[in-house]
């Protein structure tokens, strides 16, 4: 990786905010060479790798495991190791054991973990709350029948899917009324259409899109019965877990590249003032069609 050497180190590496998913300045702007190259060393350097055990140890998955912990072990830095399993029914501990062994055999140890994520739901439900209460976040009443009506309609009009927010703005009366037909809500984080998204990746640069692009109010808690709230969702629960365990570089494919978007809005969300380096690599089928195509 090109940031081991600090080639090019004076294109990212700041300190910095989330950001404006609602607002106010992100923080990002370019720095000298010297300056990067402080921060790299002073900083406290923490990354994670965080499989998911849906199945056994990917190649992909060991293959990021190996930029981080050579990102951590050459910065000083620390490498966490979290087991991302909220995915209850795909989940199983043979998976984990295979995961665990595989990145040992290599010799990937980590140096705090594994924390598993079905053991922090109630920090995950608290953060859930949290936004609930600041009218960042709302209940949504919407039936799986009225999503598809509206996703027909969009089609019809040659519209890209999304949600149209229709009850971003629900009255009290009204959802009293959704709950006393017994619907089940999902909770919605807001997301401001005209907002720009902005952060510096240290391979592709300045990276910027609109909150439009995040295809409406973002569902992060399932749908659960009145008052209650449902299993907070994957894309939350890893900006709660970055957060907590002060995670200060993400390093992953560049295939994940979109979902960082969602994060950012959380992060936002969850007033949280981070040090970033996005570090998105080719992903592995990519490299292995250029190699083919160079060998003609």
């Amino acid at each position: 990786m090109a940031v081991l050497g600090f080639p090019n180190a004076g294109t990212v590496v700041q300190l910095v905010r989330a950001p404006p998913c609602h607002g106010g300045s992100c923080g990002f702007g370019p720095v000298s060479p010297v300056k990067c190259y402080y921060l790299l060393i002073f900083m406290s350097v923490r990354v994670r790798l965080a499989p998911s055990p849906t199945g056994n140890l990917h190649i992909g998955t060991a293959r990021t495991g190996v930029f981080n912990w050579l990102f951590a072990r050459h910065n000083g830095g620390k490498f966490i190791l979290r087991i991302e399993d909220t995915d209850l029914e795909r989940s199983r501990p043979e998976y984990t054991q295979n995961i665990l062994d595989g990145l040992t055999w290599l010799g990937l140890t980590w140096d705090e973990g594994p924390f598993f994520q079905t053991k922090r739901m109630d920090l995950y439900s608290q953060k859930v709350q949290e936004l609930l209460d600041k009218g960042l976040a709302y209940r949504a009443y919407d039936t799986p029948k009225e999503l598809e009506a509206m996703r027909e309609a969009q089609k019809a009009r040659n519209q890209a899917p999304r949600y149209d927010n229709r009850h971003r703005h629900l009255m009290p009366e009204q959802q009293a009324a959704f709950e006393a037909e017994g619907r089940s809500s999902v909770i919605r984080f807001i997301v401001d259409d005209d907002q720009e998204i902005t952060w510096n990746d240290l391979v592709r640069g300045k990276v910027t899109w609109k909150g439009r692009d995040l295809g409406g109010d973002m569902v992060i808690a399932r749908a659960a019965s009145s008052g209650e709230i449902g299993q907070p969702l994957y894309n939350f629960v890893v900006v709660v877990d970055d957060i907590d365990m002060q995670i200060s570089h993400v390093i992953r494919e560049k295939t994940i590249l979109a979902t960082r978007l969602s994060k950012f809005c959380c992060m936002k969300l969850l007033e949280h003032r981070h040090r970033t380096l996005g570090i998105h690599r080719s992903s592995l089928i990519k490299q292995e069609q250029s190699c083919r195509s160079g060998m003609g």
